[in-house]
């Protein structure tokens, strides 16, 4: 607890704060655990240990793209894959018609530095679905075969089915852990830690 109120501006943490701020703190609490019950320490010899900037790392390697209307989501999807150890930059929204503008924009530029190695998403989100986004980029040339993991809540064998029919090369159930995340991600062009 002392560690996350210490990330909690002071303004915010009133004598008697009101539920809704107890629940979403409680809820960050048990994610930290979860997710540090999981976590990999870092090797001595790791890049961030010899001292290379982060701005070196992040433009040396491709980013990681990931989509999901829920900003609690995105959080912890970003803080696994630090925990995984990836080191490649995140780059995230909240509205998947804004991910197919980042990234059609990014693959006509010269050059294609920011055009993501990876694609997390969910399924389920308003105006663009997760489906409607794959096939948007399954058609699109030039990111057409970006690997694409859909990472959602849903269960339902047909959203699974529907995910496989527009194109993506994996759907997860929400939270995957740091191991699988470290297998994905080392397959898909991700430098780990």
């Amino acid at each position: 607890m002392t560690r996350i109120k210490s990330k909690i501006p002071s303004t915010l943490l009133e004598p008697n704060p009101g539920q809704e701020f107890n629940n979403l703190l409680m809820k960050y609490n048990d994610i930290e655990s979860w997710i540090d019950s999981e976590a990999p320490n870092p090797g001595q010899n790791s890049e961030h240990n010899r001292g290379v900037s982060v701005h070196e790392r992040m433009t040396a390697l491709p980013p990681i793209l990931i989509v999901d209307d829920d900003s609690d989501d995105l959080f912890i999807l970003k803080h696994v894959l630090t925990k995984a150890g990836v080191e490649n930059a995140v780059v995230a929204f909240q509205d998947a018609t804004a991910a197919l503008s980042y990234l059609v924009s990014e693959n006509k530029r010269l050059g294609r530095l920011y055009v993501p190695c990876i694609v997390f998403t969910d399924f389920n989100m308003p105006r663009l679905s997760g489906a409607e986004f794959i096939q948007a980029i399954r058609h699109e040339a030039g990111i057409d075969q970006l690997p694409i993991i859909v990472v959602s809540n849903s269960e339902d064998p047909r959203d699974l089915q529907a995910a496989r029919t527009a194109g993506a090369n994996r759907f997860l159930i929400k939270y995957p852990g740091i191991p699988q995340i470290r297998e994905i991600a080392a397959e898909f062009c991700c430098k780990l830690q």
